[in-house]
């Protein structure tokens, strides 16, 4: 009964990734995030280190002379996941060496992302994490995959909550009134009739306001420092999440929903450690 119980919350996990995965990407080729469709090309010198290693190596040089290497690699993160997993459901156990390459291609595909156009990391880290699960084939290596995509979530958002207190952000009366207008400068400009449009100029004008929000904000995020030392209230983060992500994506218009694919991990948080304890 645990053996089916622990397979079948695998088999959710499997499947939470793999929709996930291919919504992104939906996402993606919607807005002009895959490799073929940077126009132009260019790159670009973050201040990240493994960015400058990859830059270092010249393959983003030779893959920008050699255009026809985009197509392959945005046809490569489509078609693995899907190969990966008719293996794993012909034989119960995945190819370590496919999985294994996958992660190693997700890595390098978002990295190049990074470079070539500027897309944020920090929204995609969850999936390179995750897509370790594709060659785990023990218990309790699979195990240490979905912890670690637990772990790394609940530390991103807290830290995020902790860095704005230690910059003190938090008590700069119009720091995210301050940050509206950075965020919407390239619409606030023109003729501003929309519904959202006028809910930006209120939270801009009233600073009172949008600062409470932007503390409110910071105390959600704060929460999930809770989840380092205890499971007890998983589940209560997810709801906190996933009102984090729509008022974001409403009044920020970042579309953070793509890190919800770890939501699951907290929302089973409970069962892995009960399937943990029957080994």
């Amino acid at each position: 009964m645990n053996r089916l119980r622990n397979m079948s919350l695998k088999h959710v996990y499997m499947l939470n990734f793999l929709v996930f995965y291919y919504v992104v990407f939906a996402f993606g080729y919607a807005n002009h995030f895959f490799l073929t469709q940077f126009q132009p090309v260019s790159i670009s010198h973050n201040r990240d280190l493994v960015e400058l290693a990859l830059i270092a190596t010249h393959l983003p040089h030779f893959l920008i002379s050699h255009p026809s290497s985009f197509l392959i690699l945005d046809s490569l993160v489509l078609i693995f996941p899907i190969g990966i997993t008719i293996i794993y459901m012909k034989h119960n156990s995945f190819n370590k060496a496919l999985g294994i390459s996958f992660m190693l291609l997700l890595s390098l595909y978002f990295l190049l992302q990074s470079i070539l156009k500027q897309v944020s990391l920090q929204p995609y880290v969850p999936y390179v994490i995750l897509s370790a699960m594709f060659f785990a084939n023990k218990k309790v290596h699979f195990q240490w995959v979905i912890k670690m995509a637990r772990w790394s979530f609940v530390y991103a958002l807290g830290t995020a909550g902790v860095w704005k207190v230690a910059r003190g952000a938090v008590f700069v009366p119009d720091e995210f009134s301050n940050i509206l207008i950075a965020q919407h400068s390239n619409y606030l400009t023109n003729n501003c009739n929309a519904f959202l449009c006028q809910v930006h100029f209120y939270l801009i004008e009233h600073t009172a306001f949008s600062q409470t929000l932007y503390v409110l904000a910071t105390l959600l995020e704060l929460a999930f420092l809770v989840s380092f030392f205890t499971k007890k209230y998983d589940k209560w983060l997810v709801v906190l999440v996933i009102t984090f992500v729509f008022f974001d994506q409403l009044v920020m218009r970042i579309p953070y929903w793509t890190i919800l694919v770890s939501a699951i991990p907290l929302w089973f948080s409970a069962e892995m450690e009960r399937s943990h304890s029957d080994r």
